[in-house]
């Protein structure tokens, strides 16, 4: 077995994997709709929102901020924690 120098619990794990999952979803979906072509399904909003509902939330909203429609018509706004 792996040796780490810290131990995550089993929330933590599923935090990450699904953090991590939700955050590909909707890269690829995002991706379906830059190709643009009818012959491809798209990933349903319902499972878009059942992949943040069930802890991947962040990486949701990662992916979202990522991959804007007008993207490269807005500046990045900055992340400021505290004041």
């Amino acid at each position: 077995m792996i040796d780490l120098p810290f131990s995550l619990t089993y929330i933590q794990i599923y935090l990450i994997f699904i953090t991590f999952f939700s955050f590909v979803l909707y890269t690829y979906d995002r991706f379906l709709a830059l190709k643009n072509t009818r012959k491809i399904s798209r990933i349903s909003e319902f499972k878009l929102l059942l992949s943040s509902f069930f802890g991947g939330t962040i990486g949701s909203v990662i992916a979202m901020i990522m991959f804007a429609k007008n993207g490269a018509n807005r500046t990045p706004m900055p992340i400021q924690f505290g004041h």
